[in-house]
């Protein structure tokens, strides 16, 4: 067994998920962050089919954990389909998707602001070196919970014109390709017309840092 314990710090906002010798992790809804930093052999559980996450800067910390780093986070939490991945951000809603059709979605904020033409998310101004997630079904490359032409239309662009990545192109499985996989996801997803997933909404037990100071979130062996 091993117990939380939470540790408030007068400074930057700040996540650090850790372990001392055995798994641990945390389990949130939602989560909005500056750094985040998640150890080996953890993880930062999304758990609600209301998930989002996103890893921005602030006043105190005008420059969040930068997006390489929590697009590993994601790849590390999708382990091959399976999102139960330590070292990273997975989501127990989506490995128990009886179906296997949904996912945690990255998109970097220069990629909403340009590419997708938002400029919010959650009520925040989105920044270019921002990291925003959201739990939706694989294909939705425009991140509004539905499959439809227009993430054809993104896939299309982003499988025929070099250099483009990221899920917002069609890379779903986090391969860092767009190519027939991401069009086999896509497919699938689409062939069995599933409703939409609503509009994400912040919900009270979320992990939300967003006051001066911050929360670091520490596991410890529990001695005996």
């Amino acid at each position: 067994m091993m117990s939380k314990k939470s540790l408030l710090i007068a400074a930057a906002l700040l996540v650090v998920v850790s372990t001392n010798a055995m798994a641990a992790g945390v389990n949130v809804n939602n989560f909005n962050v500056a750094l985040l930093s998640i150890g080996p052999t953890s993880y930062l559980n999304l758990n609600s089919t209301a998930s989002y996450g996103i890893v921005g800067g602030t006043i105190t910390t005008p420059i969040p954990t930068p997006y390489s780093t929590i697009r590993t986070y994601v790849k590390n939490g999708f382990a091959n389909f399976a999102w139960n991945g330590l070292g990273g951000i997975n989501s127990s809603v989506a490995a128990a998707d009886p179906l296997q059709v949904t996912a945690l979605a990255l998109v970097s904020g220069s990629d909403m602001i340009n590419v997708l033409g938002e400029t919010t998310f959650h009520g925040r101004t989105v920044a270019a070196t921002d990291s925003l997630i959201r739990y939706t079904y694989y294909g939705d490359a425009n991140f509004d919970g539905v499959v439809n032409a227009a993430d054809y239309a993104k896939i299309n662009y982003g499988s025929t014109h070099g250099g483009l990545s990221g899920w917002v192109w069609g890379d779903f499985n986090y391969d860092g390709s767009i190519n027939s996989f991401d069009y086999d996801l896509i497919n699938y997803v689409d062939s069995l017309h599933l409703p939409p997933l609503g509009p994400v909404v912040p919900e009270p037990t979320a992990l939300a840092l967003l006051a001066v100071g911050a929360i670091t979130l520490v596991f410890f062996r529990r001695r005996r």
